[in-house]
């Protein structure tokens, strides 16, 4: 694992997690306005279904749909985050409950999420790419 010049790893890890944290709790209280703050102009999530959406307002459509029909129950976070230059990886476990429309029987998934965050040009950091694999 290597790390850009000048740049504290132990720091971005620091502040990685704080966006994580901060992912994980608007995901749980339904903040989509939080997460869309929390990603790059660019930002391309594929679902677990191969569904794929791109930039911001496709994004915020698309969590604003998930969200109202998925409860997350428990995020782990990854303990190993892997940074290099301007980019970090990280693979999350996610046990969810999901309710399919006409139906209200919950649906109980687990999943890993697989997040790339980007170092923004004020040394912040914001996810740019999120992957869900079912498993």
């Amino acid at each position: 694992m290597s790390s850009a010049p000048n740049s504290d790893v132990g720091f971005d890890r620091s502040q990685i997690a704080a966006v994580r944290k901060a992912w994980i709790e608007a995901v749980i209280h339904g903040d989509v306005s939080k997460l869309v703050a929390l990603v790059t102009d660019d930002i391309v999530a594929i679902h677990g279904n191969g569904q794929c959406v791109c930039g911001k307002e496709e994004f915020k459509r698309a969590f604003l749909e998930v969200l109202g029909q998925v409860d997350v129950e428990r995020v782990v976070p990854s303990s190993e985050v892997s940074v290099h230059d301007k980019w970090a990886i990280e693979i999350d476990e996610v046990d969810s409950s999901r309710i399919l429309e006409g139906d209200d029987t919950p649906i109980d998934m687990h999943f890993r999420a697989v997040f790339v965050f980007q170092r923004q040009s004020d040394n912040s950091w914001k996810v740019a790419r999120v992957m869900e694999l079912l498993d």
